[in-house]
């Protein structure tokens, strides 16, 4: 895997355990965009990742954000 981008972006019932061979990940960009309904730990290499762009932008695991509607 090189790309988890936009991944779960929008997931809205999506609450499990993720056991990815990151190593190689690259970009990340929206992976957990707007995603509602997530709360597992994530043990992630990424040591190579470039593209981190609003990885979890409007969702659940981040603060309120005003500009998320």
């Amino acid at each position: 895997v090189t790309s988890t981008q936009m991944t779960f972006m929008m997931a809205a019932a999506f609450n499990q355990l993720l056991m990815f061979d990151t190593q190689s990940v690259k970009g990340m960009k929206n992976t957990f965009s707007s995603a509602t309904s997530f709360n597992q730990p994530l043990a992630w290499d990424t040591s190579q990742v470039t593209t981190l762009t609003g990885f979890g932008q409007c969702a659940a695991l981040t603060p309120s954000n005003p500009n998320c509607n």
